[in-house]
């Protein structure tokens, strides 16, 4: 995917490069700093439909600094692994009651009857059960990922909606912010010693989406609206504009044991065809991505993860 005149390509780290190197796509080219105005990114992004990265757009540095990107984090002192135990600053946030999907790693809401589940509890009771492991919460062995989606922020109480203060950059819609949605949040947990862990399947919203890594990393596909008749769209049902496919397996290099050929054929015409447009991201924290109103993608913790994002048209 080409970029602008003020883009350059990120330098990646390599545990980074190691990740890039998974997927099929090409990986998209990162606007670099300065950090986007919301003219230039309203210009350049949203009038011409085009998806944009833009590293550390909300680090400690950048004028769009979040609180989030330094509270949110707390390391286990004896493991160093990610707990997440930062969110849990206030009251409010521990006792929200929040929806957690139950899936097996690596794979999407689309996978039901195969391990996936819709349970309530909360916030604090899911870091701690899902994210440090510190509290029993199934009584088999099988092992699920716990993931909190499309959770709104606001009901997580006063304090974590202030570590993310509104970008200027959702007002740069046809509406110009009369139509901003506020912001989601979405938290999940992955495999130790592992890049699997929670899966968003391919599918694409009515609205433009300003995504925001917060903790950990995230690996994003996209594909244009003209892509659709390549991803296994649902005909029938509630999910038309959801792929039927539940893994990201399909768009790595190879044809892994947990999709089939056909998937892995379809799938790569789409890369090949919409190559100029279709493409990938590896997030990381500060980072985000916008997406344009109606294309299509899927999303992949590769470490427990933080996000938020907005919708806005």
């Amino acid at each position: 995917m080409s970029t602008c005149s003020s883009c350059q390509r990120q330098a990646s780290s390599p545990q980074q490069s190691l990740l890039l190197a998974a997927s099929k796509l090409p990986h998209i080219e990162p606007c670099l700093y300065p950090p986007p105005t919301p003219e230039f990114f309203g210009r350049t992004f949203v009038a011409q439909n085009r998806p944009g990265h833009f590293p550390n757009l909300v680090s400690p540095a950048s004028s769009y600094a979040w609180p989030a990107s330094v509270k949110w984090s707390e390391r286990d002192g004896g493991s160093l692994e990610e707990t997440l135990r930062g969110m849990l600053r206030s009251d409010a946030a521990r006792e929200a009651i929040v929806k957690v999907e139950l899936a097996k790693f690596g794979r999407g809401y689309n996978d039901e009857g195969k391990g996936w589940d819709l349970i309530r509890m909360p916030f604090g009771t899911f870091i701690e059960s899902f994210i440090c492991q510190s509290l029993p919460w199934s009584p088999t062995s099988e092992r699920l990922v716990g993931y909190v989606a499309q959770q709104p922020l606001a009901d997580l109480g006063q304090e974590l909606e202030a570590d993310c203060p509104s970008l200027p950059h959702v007002k740069q819609g046809a509406k110009g912010g009369g139509e901003d949605w506020g912001r989601n949040l979405w938290v999940g947990g992955a495999e130790a010693h592992s890049i699997k862990g929670t899966f968003t399947p391919i599918h694409r919203d009515p609205y433009h989406n300003l995504f925001v890594q917060v903790v950990g990393h995230k690996r994003i596909h996209f594909f244009p609206p003209e892509a659709a008749d390549l991803l296994h769209l649902n005909r029938t049902g509630t999910q038309t504009n959801t792929s039927r496919v539940a893994s990201e397996a399909a768009l790595l290099d190879g044809i892994p044991k947990d999709c089939t050929e056909t998937d892995s054929l379809s799938l790569a015409q789409a890369t090949h065809k919409h190559a100029l447009k279709a493409a990938h991201v590896v997030l990381e924290p500060g980072d985000a991505l916008y997406i344009p109103q109606g294309w299509f993608h899927c999303v992949a913790s590769l470490s427990t993860s933080a996000s938020v994002n907005s919708w806005f048209r």
